[in-house]
Order: structure tokens, then sequence, then C-alpha cells
């Protein structure tokens, strides 16, 4: 998971945010879903990728997830966590992304990065923004 974020769960210490990944990454499949978990309750949110990796301090955590001569896009709108501290993107996440541009086109054989960005108010460093950690995903035909 992502650096610590405000929320408790079960009284225990703060948790990160957790970005998963279920399905194919098969373009042609269309069926990937993203996940982000342990989430503040009620709080916006969205995942974003971008064609290479850095690590630099940003907000209460680390953006891991860098352009890579490529770009960085953003899955918009943003999306509420409702109470259950999640949101979820796709599927269609490739269909999406043909509207980014021809930099920003997932296609079969690629590797692409991805991490969620969220409002933390209270957050450890009073920043009221985190990020979960990053997720790469090698795309299949």
């Amino acid at each position: 998971a992502g650096c610590a974020n405000s929320t408790f769960f079960g009284g225990s210490y703060p948790q990160g945010a957790a970005l998963g990944a279920c399905g194919s990454a098969s373009v042609a499949s269309e069926e990937l879903v993203l996940e982000l978990t342990l989430l503040p309750l009620n709080q916006f949110g969205l995942v974003f990728m971008g064609g290479g990796q850095l690590q630099s301090p940003f907000g209460d955590g680390f953006q891991c997830v860098g352009a890579g001569g490529l770009g960085i896009f953003r899955f918009n709108p943003p999306q509420s966590s409702g109470a259950g501290g999640t949101i979820r993107l796709g599927p269609g996440i490739v269909a999406r992304s043909q509207g980014f541009g021809a930099n920003g086109h997932i296609d079969a054989g690629e590797t692409w990065y991805f991490q969620g960005w969220y409002r933390d108010p209270m957050g450890p460093c009073g920043t009221a923004f985190n990020l979960s950690h990053g997720l790469a995903l090698t795309f299949a035909p």
C-alpha cells in the first residue's frame, strides 16, 4: 500500500491506500478493473497512468508514476470513495485511453504505470492529499 493516510481500520494504526487489479490485461478483452481501497471515506480521488516510473515526494506520499516521455493521463472525472473507502475503474480502461491522444493510447505489448491520487483532509502531513502505491501492467493482445 501507499504511505499512511488518516484512515483507521478496526482501531489499528493508519493504513495506506492500495491499488489492485483484477481481470485480464488483454487489450481485446477489455475486462481489466483497477480498484483503490483503504481510502478515507467519502473523499474524491482518481487513477492516473504514465509511461515511466519515479519516486518523488508529493502530498503525504510519493509519486511513483512519471511521464516517461509519453505524458501522464488522468481517468476523469474524480470519483467519491463513498462509505466503503473504495474507487473502482473499469472495465473499459483501454477504450478510455483512446481519448488521451496518440501518446496515451494503451496498445498490446506496452507497459503502463498506474497510481491512485485522493483527497485526505486529515492526513498525517497536512497536505490534504495522498497517493496509493504504483502498479505496472504490461498489456497483451
